[in-house]
């Protein structure tokens, strides 16, 4: 009688239910532009509601602002954008300055000026020739403002694009000023198209497309739906603003082979001409700029146990130990030790130590089987790195890197 009554609970057919869905959509990864949350609320197919939650990258700074002074806070609002962090700590520095009533001098301001209209410029500044644009496989704007007049609407002329009055976006220069240029152009070139597409688009049959779709005839040898394709060449179909994609077809009812180009092609081609650094190494190595902040160097010797470099640390992170000789009154330095396992590279310590027992080396390598391995005391970090260039077990691929040249 159990089992009875438990197969006519499991014959009865599912009701449809018509309660309201709420569906999360993100929050995105960290990685990607505009970190974003969505709850969205569906009836059915509709979606009756929509609420925007932001907020997912700030990473308490707020908070963290409240017990940091702000020589310790300024490595962090360099992270809030990584493509103006002149801005942000300006910003940073301006407010305390106002509130403490600070005079800054002149020549301060000056250099300040300097450089947040630097950070602006972008006349002159990432020079794409038309020639290294081809070889690189740039499309889109990117070959656009290299000089190279090419658009897949004009060339390939898909869709209904040649009924419309519409000019292609081009410049010669190459630089980031140029590619803003055409980015902006194609927007009013757009905004006309659609203008036009309003103005005379043709009237037709747009109701029940559904339901008229169902009354056709179905093919039974395709799983009850219809293939078609047209072409018999391969030709680029569609160009989307982020990406382009390619079919070739021989006649048949299915695809020989298709291509899709994404966003992230255009950077990856600029890596793929790169030698394989990581499968030689650490046989072949690249020479790091002047200016890399690598591990940190520290001269035993020259160290007053200060203790300015733990003030300026945005976490706290040198531990010095110190003992008071009482004799002479003076600091005798015990200990120094630093986590590169928890450490920024900001530089803070480096600049602001008084006797410049602190530097930065070109020194990259910090794997360690054991993350406590990290944590370097004064003889580890007393250890000069050699040279790669002095290294002669090492081979340099400096002058075989792919150059950019300026056109």
């Amino acid at each position: 009688m159990h089992g009875r009554m438990t197969r006519e609970k499991l014959m009865i057919p599912p009701t449809t239910r018509k309660d309201l869905m709420i569906v999360n959509m993100g929050p995105h990864h960290p990685s990607m532009h505009g970190v974003l949350r969505l709850i969205v609320t569906l009836d059915g197919e509709d979606v009756i509601n929509c609420e925007p939650v932001l907020g997912y990258l700030h990473r308490g700074m707020e908070k963290i602002a409240e017990n940091r002074t702000i020589i310790q806070y300024l490595p962090y609002v360099t992270r809030w954008d990584y493509l103006a962090t002149m801005f942000t700590e300006a910003i940073t520095v301006n407010g305390p300055e106002q509130l403490g009533n600070i005079q800054v001098p002149k020549r301060a301001s000056y250099i300040r000026a300097i450089m947040l209209e630097l950070s602006q410029r972008v006349e002159g500044v990432g020079i794409i020739g038309g020639e290294e644009a081809l070889n690189w496989g740039l499309s889109g704007p990117t070959l656009r403002a290299s000089g190279i007049q090419w658009d897949l609407r004009k060339v390939d002329r898909y869709e209904c694009y040649e009924e419309f009055d519409w000019e292609i976006q081009w410049q010669k220069e190459g630089d980031s000023l140029a590619r803003y240029l055409v980015r902006i152009g194609e927007m009013t070139e757009s905004i006309k198209i659609i203008q036009q597409a309003l103005e005379g688009i043709p009237g037709g049959p747009y109701e029940n497309l559904e339901s008229r779709r169902f009354d056709r005839i179905k093919d039974p040898e395709w799983n009850d739906f219809e293939y078609r394709f047209i072409s018999k060449k391969p030709s680029p179909t569609f160009e989307l603003s982020k990406q382009e994609l390619y079919f070739l077809n021989s006649g048949q009812q299915t695809i020989r082979a298709a291509r899709y180009i994404g966003q992230g092609f255009m950077i990856t081609l600029a890596h793929a001409n790169r030698l394989p650094v990581t499968i030689q190494y650490p046989y072949e190595k690249l020479i790091t700029s002047e200016r890399f902040r690598g591990r940190i160097h520290f001269e035993f010797d020259k160290c007053i146990a200060c203790e300015v470099c733990v003030r300026v640390c945005p976490i706290d992170l040198p531990v010095v130990d110190w003992k008071l000789q009482t004799d002479i009154r003076k600091k005798r330095l015990l200990n120094y030790s630093i986590d590169f396992g928890i450490c920024i590279f900001c530089g803070n310590c480096v600049e602001y130590c008084p006797t410049n027992c602190l530097s930065m080396t070109e020194e990259y390598e910090l794997s360690a089987y054991d993350r406590h391995e990290l944590n370097y005391n004064q003889i580890a970090l007393g250890r000069l790195p050699v040279s790669i260039i002095e290294d002669y077990t090492i081979r340099t691929i400096s002058s075989n890197l792919p150059q950019i040249k300026n056109v």
